[in-house]
């Protein structure tokens, strides 16, 4: 793209795209004007841009928790080696009749929102919660209630409610949120837990089955450290976890990206052009034709 100072005091960029062999030509008239402000413009560009950048560092990953359970090598619990302590490809199940804990400890998250499917069983008359699955979970190869667990978000299942809860050092859960009037016992239903960091707190979201049933602020002792990801049952019930969708790759977002960007005019040159134009009141005539 080179800009051209026409004698009418006009600038023209021309712009070529060899996927479709097309030719655009931007005028912008009175130039002289124009490009006394573009230096001005171009700064607000560079605040949006930084803007932008710090905004992405906060970004959400996005985490399908059967891409987890598939990497079996990196799990770790109580339980572990038992039969019914269960790795089945997508699949972990922690099954009856003793508590088992398993927790993932190849990488820890922050910003996420976890995809994940449950299936709680309770035997009849057991009462009492199932099973629980952390987020932010400073030690997550011990169960909820050690003291040593100094912090973590989790979902507490129950045969009807779910309930959303923090750990502080262990000991009884702090109530955040609750749902009641669920049919969990025996039922598989789907997850998105989005948690995420926001000005004064955090913000913590459940969707089950597509609809969101809670959605609340975490403002008083907010845990904003990244942490560990732990999944246990609770004694005679049985928890069975996966997800049936397979997370993105990094390959296939960039792609998305990508043919995005191509594709969109606003978030191409023409675009940008376009933006810097309208900021200096500059008009803007844009010409498009095929190149033979």
């Amino acid at each position: 793209m080179v800009p051209t100072i026409c004698d009418g005091g006009e600038s023209y960029f021309e712009l070529s795209r060899k996927d479709n062999n097309t030719q655009v030509l931007l005028i912008i008239q009175d130039g002289g004007k124009f490009m006394k402000k573009v230096i001005g413009v171009l700064m607000v560009l560079a605040i949006i841009f930084c803007a932008a950048t710090v905004f992405a560092a906060g970004e959400i990953e996005r985490v399908y928790l059967g891409d987890l359970i598939a990497d079996k090598a990196n799990w770790e619990g109580i339980g572990m080696g038992n039969e019914n302590w269960k790795f089945e490809g997508r699949v972990l199940s922690l099954l009856p009749p003793d508590i088992k804990s398993a927790a993932y400890m190849a990488k820890k998250f922050k910003n996420v929102e976890l995809n994940f499917d449950a299936t709680i069983t309770w035997p009849e008359d057991s009462g009492d919660w199932g099973s629980i699955i952390t987020v932010r979970d400073f030690n997550p190869g011990v169960p909820v209630w050690e003291p040593s667990k100094t912090h973590c978000y989790g979902i507490m299942f129950s045969e009807n409610n779910v309930k959303l809860c923090k750990w502080l050092n262990g000991g009884s859960p702090i109530d955040l949120s609750v749902k009641d009037g669920l049919e969990i016992n025996g039922k598989k239903h789907s997850y998105k837990w989005t948690v995420k960091d926001i000005d004064g707190g955090v913000n913590l979201v459940l969707v089950m089955d597509g609809k969101e049933i809670i959605n609340i602020i975490d403002n008083k002792n907010p845990i904003t450290n990244e942490g560990g990801i732990m999944v246990m049952n609770h004694g005679p019930r049985s928890a069975v976890y996966t997800s049936v969708q397979p997370s993105e790759t990094i390959a296939e977002k960039k792609s998305a990206e990508q043919k995005t960007n191509t594709n969109n005019p606003k978030t191409g040159e023409a675009g940008t052009l376009l933006f810097i134009a309208m900021a200096s009141g500059s008009a803007l005539i844009i010409r498009k034709s095929l190149k033979k």
